[in-house]
């Protein structure tokens, strides 16, 4: 269907280190190396992500077509820049949602909330793990995490939506630019409705929701502390909160599955090359 092979994405998403990017190995997903690449400048930063599902294709693959842009925006901009680009490897190369059948390598909510159940998934640790200790070296500037959502099963029906994690919520500037790129890229958003989870969609944004997920994270204004990684306690209320990354802006959109894969990967660079912009109404809204 024209998705690019690991090897592929690797060789691409490898060429930053040769630009003088930092490569750092997150965890390891069934056998498969979780990479993680920064810019060396650091401070407020933006955070990409993709490939939480693996069945979910097109953003590993718009980021990887997206790597020469990227690379030539955070150095021309001076802009410090994070990438998780392929976060579930082994799902991408088996097409399976979860590494395990069962769990998500982005679950984080065990962070938030202490009746949540430790993440099962020393995957999913990991990556949050990382979050955690990155962050503070590369402040979350925004995120935004590329998905897709492969209900519903008719084409006619397929419509893209975004969410709006974070303190801005879904009057997001932000997030508003997402649904003009989607739009015009021929997946528009769906202006009103639900999703398949029964949240409310206003003009193509959901609001912030506690689903647990690692974008939750990357908006969280207070996490438990863990002062030892390797001994997690199940009982969380012994431990401290601390300030958690607290992102104004944490975007995750999802594009309609059903729909051909270059189109759906269109979309998804689409988004990617309006960064920019992001990132300048970024900087507006810190001025105010």
């Amino acid at each position: 269907d024209g998705r690019l092979t690991l090897n592929e994405l690797f060789k691409a998403f490898d060429s930053l280190q040769s630009r003088g990017w930092i490569k750092h190995q997150v965890s390891t997903s069934c056998g498969l190396p979780v990479w993680s690449y920064c810019t060396r400048k650091q401070g407020q930063a933006i955070w990409l992500l993709a490939g939480i599902h693996g069945e979910e294709p097109a953003g590993v693959n718009a980021l990887a077509h997206s790597i020469d842009f990227i690379e030539k925006f955070a150095r021309d901009e001076g802009v410090p820049m994070v990438l998780l680009p392929c976060c579930n490897p082994s799902g991408y190369s088996t097409g399976s949602r979860f590494c395990d059948g069962f769990n998500s390598v982005g679950d984080s909510g065990w962070l938030i909330r202490a009746e949540e159940p430790l993440a099962p998934l020393q995957e999913a640790r990991d990556l949050s793990r990382f979050v955690l200790e990155t962050s503070k070296a590369y402040p979350v500037a925004f995120s935004v995490d590329l998905h897709e959502d492969c209900l519903p099963t008719v084409v006619s029906e397929a419509r893209s939506y975004i969410y709006s994690q974070g303190s801005a919520g879904p009057a997001d500037k932000l997030a508003a630019v997402a649904v003009r790129v989607l739009k015009n890229s021929g997946l528009p958003p769906l202006q009103s409705g639900r999703t398949r989870f029964g949240e409310t969609i206003i003009d193509g944004i959901v609001g912030s929701t506690n689903d647990g997920s690692i974008d939750e994270l990357l908006s969280a204004s207070e996490v438990f502390n863990v002062s030892d990684w390797s001994s997690i306690p199940d009982e969380r209320k012994t431990l401290i909160k601390v300030p958690g990354p607290h992102a104004a802006t944490s975007l995750v959109i999802e594009t309609p599955g059903i729909t051909f894969l270059p189109q759906r990967i269109a979309g998804q660079q689409a988004v990617i090359h309006s960064i920019p912009e992001m990132w300048h109404l970024h900087q507006s809204r810190q001025s105010l």
